[in-house]
């Protein structure tokens, strides 16, 4: 999990990309991500899919299950 500093020091330059690119989805893997990216005004016209982290996904089965079926429903929208 990386520290607040490191997320605050960082988030600048992804909102930045994220306008620069202009996707119509943005995938977000894991809880902090969701948490540091909800609300912000560059999301507001986009689909936004939130995911389990990967990392939790290979410790925890349950997480696993999830996280494919997640997976799966990205892919079918692709």
């Amino acid at each position: 999990v990386p520290f607040k500093r490191e997320v605050l020091a960082c988030k600048p330059f992804l909102l930045e990309q994220l306008k620069v690119v202009n996707p119509e989805v943005v995938v977000v893997f894991g809880r902090v991500a969701q948490h540091y990216l909800k609300g912000e005004p560059v999301l507001s016209d986009k689909q936004v899919i939130n995911v389990v982290h990967p990392a939790a996904a290979m410790r925890f089965p349950n997480m696993r299950k999830r996280f494919f079926r997640e997976i799966s429903v990205i892919k079918k929208k692709a």
